[in-house]
Formats: structure tokens, C-alpha cells, sequence
């Protein structure tokens, strides 16, 4: 099991028990989801001032920037619709609801991301789909409300998008990324809020009183602040087709903007400080001068997506067979 996959079970893990944790929360579902987002943002935000002032992303990379915006809004959409199912129809039937949403991802990865399925995600996004037919179909026979269904299946959709969306944003990283988007989550929340019943009920000192305020903590911190650290450290890794290009001369790069034309996540693996190859260390400067190899980096690698590993000697550094283990789903080779 690779890194990015132990991450993303951990986080979700801790998203399990949500449900349980706001059960002990006498609040409307949108105040529980506008106090964790705050206190999960407020905790995020405080750790990134202390620690990585000097090396945002963010500014400089105002396209990945806005796709994390973007999936924050979807998540703190996502948790306004679970939360308000959770009251309607139960945690079980709102978490298996909810969890819907990495099936849409999957069975969209053909169209955004050129993923191929195979016969057993076929089979499985099948099985998803007729458990959630038959959680409505149960809804629709007078079993459970049907607007905790819609709250159940809307869920789903905007955790679709909130993957798809963190998906463009492949080098603002772990807790930068989770702050950027917790961030979203609250504005999204505060103005949902609003908009539907006005202000907070818990600004009222009677309602304020009887709050078990140790659960908010425990959701807003942990659950929320460290759970989405967690798992958008991991989502960013966790591959939907990714290729390993080894090499970064003529070969590797031409195969590296193929692949991504295609919708394919690329990695360029490069054994020296920069990448070219044989343009950058065998054609003299005068002829071809490094900076038009930097330019080149930065226009058709970095805002395209695709990651460069510089000092990585597959071989040596890395095995091909490691490249598999991690998720690579192919590996070319584009190197003496």
C-alpha cells in the first residue's frame, strides 16, 4: 500500500465518525458544518502563518489557486447536504449516500481524465449504483424522507466535483492546500447560512448554553482540520492515470505533452539538476541557451501540470518497479 492510499484511509477513517460526533451537537446541520469549517480553517490557517509564510504557491500559481477554491465551495457544499441527511435519514444511509461521490469520479475519469475502465471498476460502479437505487427506491416507498435522499445524493455530486476540481491544482500541497480549501468550505457555508435561515442560532446565549462544546472541538479540529490535511495531502497523490516519463530530453518531453494533451497525470523523472538532456548538456549555449529550455519548463511543464523530479535516477534512486508500486499506471523511458 502506498503512502498516498495509507493517508487517504486514515482520513477517512476519522470522516467516518462525523455522524457519531454530531449526534452530540443540538444544532441545525448548517450551523454544525459553519462551526466545523471555522474552527478547521481557524486551526489550518494559524499552523501555515506559523510555519510556511515564505513558501506559498498560491500566489504565484492563480489557476491552481482557483481550482482549490473551487473544491473547497464543493466541499463545503457537500457537508451542508451530508449533515442535513444525517438528521433526515440516519448516518448510515446518509455516509453510504455520500460516499457515492469517488464512484462519479470514477465513472467521469474517461471524459476528464482519459482513464480506460476496466471490467472490475465497471463491476463495482454497478454494485454502488444499485445500492444507491435501492436506498432511493426505499425513500420513494414511504420508508425514509425523500429530502434526506436528495440531501444524500446531492452530497455525492459535489464530492465529485470537490476531487475533480483539487485534481487541477498539483503542486499547492498538503497543508496549504488543506487551508485553501477549508477556507472555501467556511465562506461557502457562511453564505449557504445566510441565505437559507439567516443568522447562526447558536449567537443565542440560551441555545449557546446548551451546546456540548467539547464535540464541536473534537469535529472542528480533529475530524475537520486534521482529517483534511490528511486527505488532501493524499488526494493530490493518489493517481486516476498517471504515467511515469523517465528521461526529460527530446523523447521524454514530446511524450510528456503528448500524454497530457490526452488527460493523463504526468511525472518527469530527471537524473540531473534541470531537465532537456542532451539539449541542455550536449548542444552548446550559444546554439540553444538555457533559457529557452527554462521557458519552455515553465510554459509547457509546470502550467500544464506536469511534475518534474530533478536528482532521480530510475535505476538507482528508484526501481521500475517501484514506480508501479506507488500507481503508475505505465512507464515510459525515454532515457540512455
Amino acid at each position: 500500500m502506498n503512502n498516498g492510499l495509507f493517508t487517504y484511509l486514515a482520513a477517512l477513517l476519522l470522516f467516518g465518525s462525523n455522524g457519531i460526533i454530531a449526534a452530540a451537537i443540538a444544532l441545525p446541520s448548517s450551523d454544525i458544518v459553519l462551526l466545523r469549517t471555522f474552527l478547521g480553517a481557524l486551526s489550518l490557517v494559524t499552523i501555515l502563518a506559523i510555519t510556511q509564510r515564505h513558501k506559498l504557491q498560491a500566489p504565484s500559481r492563480p489557476r491552481e489557486a482557483a481550482a482549490l477554491l473551487l473544491s473547497g465551495a464543493a466541499l463545503g457544499a457537500s457537508w451542508i447536504f451530508l449533515f442535513r441527511a444525517y438528521q433526515t435519514i440516519g448516518v448510515g444511509v446518509s455516509s453510504l449516500l455520500y460516499y457515492c461521490g469517488p464512484i462519479i469520479v470514477m465513472a467521469l475519469s474517461p471524459f476528464i481524465f482519459g482513464e480506460k475502465l476496466t471490467g472490475s471498476k465497471i463491476a463495482g460502479f454497478i454494485a454502488v449504483a444499485c445500492g444507491a437505487f435501492l436506498i432511493a427506491a426505499q425513500g420513494l416507498g414511504g420508508n425514509m424522507p425523500i429530502a434526506g435522499i436528495v440531501c444524500g445524493i446531492a452530497s455525492a455530486f459535489c464530492y465529485a466535483l470537490m476531487v475533480i476540481a483539487s485534481k487541477g491544482a498539483p503542486h499547492i500541497e498538503g497543508l496549504e492546500n488543506s487551508a485553501l480549501q477549508l477556507s472555501a468550505a467556511f465562506v461557502t457555508a457562511l453564505v449557504l447560512t445566510l441565505v437559507t435561515q439567516g443568522a447562526p442560532s447558536f449567537f443565542s446565549p440560551g441555545i449557546a448554553a446548551g451546546i456540548d462544546w467539547r464535540a464541536v472541538a473534537m469535529l472542528g479540529v480533529v475530524n475537520t482540520g486534521i482529517g483534511c490535511l490528511l486527505y488532501f495531502s493524499a488526494v493530490a497523490k493518489l493517481p486516476v492515470q498517471t504515467v511515469a516519463v523517465v528521461g526529460s530530453g527530446p523523447a521524454g518531453l514530446a511524450c510528456a505533452q503528448q500524454l497530457t494533451r490526452a488527460g493523463h497525470t504526468v511525472v518527469v523523472f530527471e537524473r540531473d539538476d534541470e531537465v532537456g538532456g542532451l539539449m541542455r548538456y550536449g548542444i552548446p549555449n550559444y546554439r540553444l541557451p538555457d533559457s529557452v529550455l527554462d521557458d519552455f519548463q515553465y510554459r509547457h511543464l509546470e502550467l500544464k501540470g506536469i511534475k518534474v523530479r530533478p536528482n532521480t535516477t530510475i535505476g538507482k534512486t528508484l526501481t521500475i518497479d517501484d514506480l508501479f508500486r506507488d500507481g503508475y499506471k505505465s512507464v515510459f523511458i525515454g532515457a540512455a
